[in-house]
């Protein structure tokens, strides 16, 4: 395969609906013409795969995966319990362990991280008054109700707000529901929501730091990829 191209696609950002086309020209540049297919090896296109990757994503998943399985051979030797490999595991295998590992995995100083973790606080910056005043009003409704869930549940048939919060199913189509109920045609997520928020804020000349901030992105190239 040495007359094939060198994969490091670095002038064309890769996502999920263009890697096919960009793994077609790769493959067809040094294609003779006269030839319809241009064959490649698993290890070309693991290569492109990968180059679509974060290298900080990339560096997590692998310390990742190296402190559980240090956890893991751990844990068995003390309490004397079968751990399946991580690529084995059932649902009912995350469930009972990864609750734990997250638990139980301490940091070099000792103290158990995910024990102190503190809420996170977003800042909103509101453009449209009429916006904003939304806003004030639905805080000044369910400031008083128990819990410290932001999203109340509405009562049926009133403007009234229950202590009950919103639940998850209904979050993980508020999106979708939103888009049809407004006409708007499209596959559509909640994730879209956030690939929205950091291209406006790129295309108004938000700062890339500010954006990081906004979206939660640890590294200049992963926001990029939005």
């Amino acid at each position: 395969m040495d007359d094939l191209p060198d994969f490091e696609l670095t002038q064309v950002p890769l996502t999920a609906d263009n890697i096919i086309e960009e793994l077609e020209k790769a493959v067809t540049v040094n294609c003779n013409d006269n030839s319809r297919y241009s064959f490649v090896e698993d290890i070309d296109i693991d290569k492109l795969v990968k180059s679509t990757e974060s290298r900080n994503t990339r560096k997590n998943t692998t310390w990742s995966v190296a402190t559980f399985n240090d956890w893991r051979v751990a844990r068995m030797k003390s309490n004397y319990c079968a751990i399946p490999e991580l690529l084995q595991f059932t649902a009912n295998d995350v469930n009972q362990w990864l609750s734990k590992f997250v638990i139980e995995t301490r940091r070099k100083d000792g103290g158990l991280n995910q024990r102190y973790l503190s809420a996170k606080n977003l800042k909103h910056y509101l453009q449209n008054p009429v916006l904003f005043t939304i806003y004030e009003q639905y805080l000044n409704i369910v400031r008083d109700l128990n819990g410290t869930a932001f999203y109340r549940r509405l009562d049926k048939g009133s403007i009234k707000f229950g202590e009950q919060s919103v639940g998850v199913n209904k979050w993980s189509n508020i999106m979708k529901t939103m888009c049809a109920e407004a006409g708007i045609d499209g596959y559509f997520t909640n994730h879209s929501g956030k690939r929205t928020c950091a291209t406006t804020l790129y295309q108004a000349g938000v700062p890339e730091q500010e954006i990081m901030n906004r979206t939660g992105h640890r590294s200049v190239e992963s926001v990029r990829k939005y």
